[in-house]
């Protein structure tokens, strides 16, 4: 898995933490919800994401 850092508004970073906690039962699956919310946006926006890896979802391909 890649890391990267982003900085959020204090109110999206908020949200993030109550949404996570509430929908994960964990602060640690903040990575998760990040990633299946990006992954909601490309497909919205005809951007198509495969998982190209024998081990699963480990490696992510763009193809647009």
């Amino acid at each position: 898995m890649s890391k990267t850092t982003l900085t959020l508004s204090e109110p999206v970073a908020q949200i993030l933490k109550v949404y996570t906690v509430q929908s994960k039962s964990s602060l640690r699956a903040q990575s998760e919800v990040v990633e299946e919310a990006l992954i909601e946006f490309f497909e919205r926006h005809g951007v198509k994401i495969d998982a190209l890896s024998p081990e699963g979802m480990d490696r992510k391909t763009m193809v647009i």
